[in-house]
């Protein structure tokens, strides 16, 4: 059995391919199946160029909503470190850190934007040009200009129908700072098109997150969030800010909810309490905002620790993003010391830290719930 399985693997090494019609025939395909659909998805993308038959349950319906069930309980967390342009991936149901070897790209990658379905949006802050980008199937698609864009603020992929599974959205100035617009990229088309403006201003994409179909807008004057709806092109709804709410805040989405971390600060510009809030929506009352969880104390000054202290007074850096049923959070932009909130279970744990070899270099934070998708993924990239 060793030798069929050295022989087999060296013929794959070689360029030799088995054909469809040699797999097993006497194998069931739903035992087929649901042996394929629990491989992490790196062998996935491998093993659908070994043969006909494997690539046909690979790209059948079922087997990516299996898939898709799968991967919904196990987030996974991205920390690129911008100097080696090296990616590591913290896999949840592993308990551990892996490299991600990434594809050659165009333009210098700054950070990742956007993730969803096991796809991300590669940014190059001098630049407005979009890269689409699946680490695990290692393929990379540039996108066209944009038509109207010029000073990106945020962006997005967001999930559409069956027959375009996804859809990049694009939020930023024009080329005179006048308007915010909104762009779609669709891929079926494989063309851009201008969906709407927002009205005001948006400073970063902490500001700005897009949650089943609306855009959550964080505005100054007056304080709180404005609801913008993509399918009417307008603004929905206004939520205030908690009343005793005063200092910096993140938008976090996960779960098809929106969260919002606030950052409380003492005079001394010296954090006091971190607490989560959830923004509960019904359709007969107005929106609120209700506190789910406050950071304890004596983790309070464990979280701080990880930061210098200068830095944190000085610019106040709290980084937060959502996947699954957590909120990532971490002290300073470049920390490898991320703390997780499970909203499911209500607790506080840190995970182990990333072992990069290079000191403290600069990372950037990302998570999202890797998907296999194969019709979408194939409409983007192939």
């Amino acid at each position: 059995m060793y030798t069929r399985v050295y022989k087999a693997s060296r013929r794959l090494k070689n360029g030799v391919r088995n054909d469809g019609d040699h797999t097993n025939p006497t194998l069931p395909e739903e035992i087929i199946e649901s042996i394929l659909v629990l491989l992490p998805l790196p062998s996935i993308a491998r093993f659908r160029s070994v043969c006909k038959h494997w690539r046909a349950v690979l790209s059948s319906a079922l087997c990516s909503t299996r898939r898709t069930q799968i991967c919904n309980g196990y987030p996974q967390l991205l920390l690129h470190n911008l100097f080696n342009n090296t990616l590591f991936c913290f896999c949840f149901s592993a308990r551990k850190w892996k490299i991600i070897s990434l594809p050659p790209s165009s333009l210098p990658v700054d950070s990742f934007k956007g993730p969803t379905g096991g796809l991300t949006l590669l940014e190059n802050s001098k630049s407005t040009t979009i890269l689409v980008c699946s680490p695990f199937m290692q393929n990379i698609f540039e996108l066209p200009p944009m038509l109207s864009i010029s000073y990106m603020a945020a962006k997005f992929i967001v999930k559409g129908d069956e027959k375009k599974p996804y859809k990049v959205v694009a939020v930023g100035c024009n080329q005179t700072r006048t308007a915010n617009c909104i762009e779609i990229y669709d891929f079926s088309e494989s063309s851009w098109r201008i969906l709407g403006f927002i009205p005001g201003k948006i400073f970063s994409s902490q500001d700005l997150i897009y949650c089943n179909g609306l855009f959550f807008c964080k505005t100054s004057e007056p304080k709180g969030v404005e609801i913008y709806s993509m399918q009417d092109m307008r603004f929905i709804s206004f939520v205030p800010l908690p009343l005793y709410f005063y200092s910096k805040s993140i938008l976090v989405a996960c779960t098809s909810s929106v969260f919002m971390v606030e950052d409380v600060r003492e005079k001394r510009n010296i954090t006091k309490d971190i607490i989560v809030w959830q923004l509960v929506q019904a359709d007969s009352k107005p929106s609120f905002w209700k506190e789910i969880a406050r950071m304890p104390s004596w983790l309070l000054d464990d979280f701080n620790k990880t930061s210098n202290v200068d830095l944190i007074r000085a610019w106040g850096w709290l980084n937060c993003v959502g996947a699954g049923d957590n909120i990532f959070l971490r002290r300073g932009s470049g920390s490898r010391n991320v703390l997780v909130y499970n909203l499911q279970e209500g607790d506080w744990n840190w995970l182990p830290q990333c072992s990069s070899g290079d000191g403290e270099n600069w990372f950037h934070m990302s998570a999202f719930v890797p998907g296999y998708n194969a019709e979408g993924t194939r409409s983007f990239l192939h």
